[in-house]
């Protein structure tokens, strides 16, 4: 039950953040984005700053993950 309520949360991130990754891209280039709650509650260039929550990489649009 968990694992579900998890799993319709991440996908719900990540419609907001593809929905959003143009001014993602803007405001936080080649950072990670921490998103909930469809916003961005921490960001950084260190990935070790990233928590269990939904991340993200925001590319500058150059690089190919």
């Amino acid at each position: 039950m968990q694992e579900t309520i998890k799993l319709k949360q991440f996908l719900k991130e990540d419609k907001w953040a593809m929905e959003h990754y143009k001014k993602l891209q803007e405001k936080y280039p080649e950072e990670w984005v921490i998103i909930k709650g469809n916003k961005v509650i921490r960001h950084g260039t260190n990935i070790e700053q990233r928590s269990d929550e939904y991340g993200l990489f925001v590319t500058s649009g150059a690089d190919i993950l």
